[in-house]
C-alpha cells in the first residue's frame, strides 16, 4: 500500500477486518469501501474501481485528482448504487458528472486540468502521476483510495545522444537485455519536430520492452528567427529535411549493443508518420512500420521562408511532392459550406492527380508488416483516407506481409496512449484535430494494446527469419 504522506492529503487505509479510518484514525463511515485494483499501475494500465457498503439505491459521488509535474486534472461522476449497494464502474452508468456512459476508466479520461490546483507531484516521482479518489455521500467523504500511474516504467534508462549530428534520445527498457538484444525502434514526432513527442512515446514503447530512439528531425526558430539551442544544425522546420539524418539516426539504433538489429521498426506519428512510410521504403532492415494518422504523399514543407518546396531531400535535392493547393473555391467545396479546418487544404491539394502519382510513397517496396492507425474525424488531414490508399497500394502489389488500417469514428489526429485526459484533444492551439474526448478515449483504448501485439508478433517473425 501506499504511505499515508504520499500527496500531503488523507489518504484512507483498509484495515484486515475492512473498517476504515481517516488519517487521524476517526470512523469513517465504515461501512463504505471504495476500491480500487492496484496501488501502482503504468498511465496506459486500466484499473478496477468499485463502490460497496452504501445503501441500495443510494446516490455517490466519486471524486479525482491526478496530479504530476504538468498538472492538476479533476474529474467526477455521480452514481446510483444497486439494490446490493455497490456501484462497479465497469457495469454503472454516472448519472452525472464528466462522462455518462458505463467505463471503468472514465474518470481518467474525461478530467479537466485543474487550472487553480495546488496539489504537485511528491518529491521523487517526477516519473509518475499521483492520484487521489474520493467517495462522496451527500457532500461528506466517506471513502478514499490512492494510487500512483508511472509515466515511465521504473528502471528504463534515458540516454541523450549527441553523436554525429544527431539529437535524440535512447530509452532502454527495464532489465538484463536478451543475449541478442531487445528489439528497437526508430520513433518520430508530428510536424513540432522537436523532440517531446518522440521522448513520450519512445518512452512508452520501452516501457513495454522495445529499445526505442526518439529522435528530433527538425527544429523552429525562436521568436527571433533563431535556432533553438543544441538545434542549429537541425532543418529550420519541416522543410529539405535530408533523409541522411534520418540515416545515420538509424545506423546508430542498428550499432547500438543492446538493441537486436534483426529486430528493426520505425514508429510515427503524424508527419513523422510520413516520414517513417517514407524511409522504410527504402530501407529493408525495417521489418515494421506504424504509423499515426498516416499520408500516402510527400507533402509541401511547412516552412514558407524561402518559397514552396518539399518536405524532405536527398543529397540536397528537394523530393517531389503534393503543393498546396492555392484554389479557394475547391477549398470551399471540401468543406461543405461549414467551418474550414487544415483537413480540406489538404483534400483540395490531392485533386492534382499528377502531382499525387509523383509524390507518391513506395509502400510496396517496404520490406515488413504496416500498421495504420487514423482518425475518421481528422480535421488536420485526412489521414483516414491517405490510410486507405496505402492499403490500396499494398494489396495492388500483393504485398507479402501483415496490413492493418485501424481507422476510428469519433477520433481525430491526436490518437495516442490510452486512459490519459483527451478533454483538450478535439483542439489545438490555433486549429481543430478533430474528435471527441469519447471518441479518443475509445479509440486509444482499443488501438494502443493492438500496436505493442502487432509490434510483439512481427519483430518476433523478423527475428525468427534470421
Amino acid at each position: 500500500m501506499l504511505p499515508r504522506s504520499l500527496f500531503g492529503l488523507r489518504v484512507a487505509v483498509r484495515l484486515a477486518a475492512g473498517t476504515i479510518l481517516s488519517a487521524a484514525g476517526t470512523p469513517a463511515l465504515a461501512q463504505v469501501t471504495l476500491s480500487v485494483g492496484a496501488d501502482t499501475v503504468m498511465i496506459d494500465e486500466g484499473v478496477e474501481i468499485s463502490i460497496s457498503g452504501l445503501r441500495p439505491m443510494q446516490g455517490v459521488t466519486l471524486r479525482m485528482v491526478a496530479s504530476s509535474a504538468g498538472g492538476t486534472w479533476v474529474s467526477s461522476a455521480g452514481f446510483v448504487a444497486d439494490g446490493e449497494g455497490r456501484v462497479n464502474l465497469t457495469e454503472a452508468a454516472p448519472i452525472s458528472g464528466t462522462y455518462f456512459a458505463p467505463d471503468r476508466m472514465g474518470v481518467f479520461w474525461s478530467a479537466a486540468r485543474d487550472t487553480a490546483g495546488t496539489v504537485i507531484a511528491p518529491p521523487g516521482l517526477a516519473n509518475a502521476q499521483t492520484v487521489r479518489l474520493t467517495a462522496e455521500v451527500d457532500g461528506a467523504v466517506v471513502a478514499e483510495a490512492a494510487l500512483v500511474r508511472y509515466l515511465m516504467r521504473p528502471g528504463v534508462q534515458a540516454r541523450p545522444v549527441r553523436e554525429n549530428g544527431l539529437v535524440a534520445t535512447f530509452f532502454q527498457p527495464a532489465g538484463q537485455a536478451p543475449r541478442e538484444g531487445f528489439p528497437a525502434l526508430l520513433v518520430l514526432g508530428g510536424s513540432e519536430c522537436g523532440i517531446r513527442s518522440a521522448e513520450a512515446t519512445a518512452a512508452a514503447l520501452a516501457s513495454h520492452g522495445f529499445a526505442a530512439l526518439a529522435t528530433a528531425y527538425c527544429s523552429w526558430p525562436d521568436a527571433d528567427g533563431k535556432p533553438l539551442p543544441g538545434m542549429e544544425e537541425l532543418a529550420q522546420g519541416v522543410s529539405l529535411v535530408p533523409l541522411e539524418y534520418l540515416e545515420r539516426a538509424l545506423a546508430w539504433l542498428r550499432s547500438w549493443p543492446v538493441a537486436d538489429s534483426a529486430r528493426l521498426g520505425v514508429w510515427g506519428g503524424s508527419k513523422g508518420a510520413e516520414l517513417a512510410l517514407l524511409l522504410a521504403a527504402s530501407h529493408p532492415e525495417l521489418r515494421v512500420v506504424v504509423a499515426y494518422a498516416p499520408s500516402h504523399v510527400v507533402w509541401q514543407g511547412l516552412d514558407f521562408s524561402s518559397g514552396p518546396g518539399s518536405s524532405w531531400a536527398r543529397d540536397g535535392k528537394s523530393m517531389p511532392y503534393v503543393p498546396f493547393s492555392s484554389d479557394q473555391r475547391r477549398i470551399r467545396g471540401y468543406a461543405g459550406g461549414g467551418p474550414q479546418a487544415l483537413t480540406h487544404l489538404y483534400r483540395a491539394s490531392l485533386d492534382d492527380s499528377a502531382k499525387v502519382a509523383a509524390a507518391a510513397i513506395h509502400v510496396e517496396r517496404i520490406n515488413g508488416a504496416v500498421l495504420l492507425v487514423s482518425g475518421r474525424d481528422d480535421l488536420l488531414w485526412p489521414s483516414s483516407h491517405m490510410g486507405e490508399q496505402i492499403v490500396l497500394r499494398l494489396r495492388r502489389s500483393d504485398h507479402p506481409f501483415p496490413v492493418l488500417h485501424l481507422a476510428y469514428e469519433g477520433a481525430g489526429h491526436a490518437i495516442g496512449r490510452p486512459f490519459r485526459p483527451t478533454t483538450g484533444l478535439p483542439y489545438a492551439p490555433s486549429f481543430p484535430l478533430g474528435g471527441t474526448p469519447e471518441g479518443y478515449a475509445d479509440a486509444e483504448r482499443d488501438s494502443w494494446p493492438r500496436a505493442l501485439r502487432f509490434l510483439e508478433q512481427n519483430l518476433a517473425a523478423a527475428s525468427d527469419a534470421r
